[in-house]
């Protein structure tokens, strides 16, 4: 196949048509790739020193991450019938 030039204003459709994306295509780009969030923080995550109790308000928005972020994470076993 030749070379597309993206810039130009008009692609001929019976290029387009063939054209065509493969589940190979996409784990080759899974394996290249280096997510965006991931480079910018050399992939070192901080986790704050801090405590549910240095927030202050919104119980009802703590709680419910607390119920469906935290505790899965912490206790697995507890929700693995879900």
């Amino acid at each position: 196949m030749d070379v597309l030039d993206l810039e130009d204003d008009s692609i001929d459709a019976k290029i387009l048509n063939s054209m065509a994306v493969s589940n190979e295509h996409f784990q080759t780009a899974l394996r290249t790739s280096n997510p965006s969030a991931l480079r910018e923080t050399g992939r070192v995550v901080e986790v704050p020193n801090c405590s549910w109790d240095d927030i202050g308000g919104l119980e009802n928005v703590k709680r419910e991450l607390q119920e469906t972020v935290q505790y899965p994470a912490e206790h697995p076993e507890k929700f693995e019938e879900f």
